[in-house]
């Protein structure tokens, strides 16, 4: 199993079970949220969570 299936699986478990919006690489609102006011972090995450 690749590293990116593994992520597809990991993320489709986590869709099930959280209550908000979760945000990929390549969905269209990824490039205007994942632009942070601290720097020091990753800029480019693997998923986005927006908690509600």
């Amino acid at each position: 199993m690749t590293d990116s299936t593994k992520l597809a699986i990991e993320v489709e478990v986590l869709r099930e079970r959280f209550n908000g919006e979760l945000i990929l690489p390549g969905d269209l609102s990824y490039d205007d949220r994942r632009t942070l006011y601290n720097a020091a972090h990753d800029k480019r995450p693997a998923v986005i969570a927006l908690c509600s």
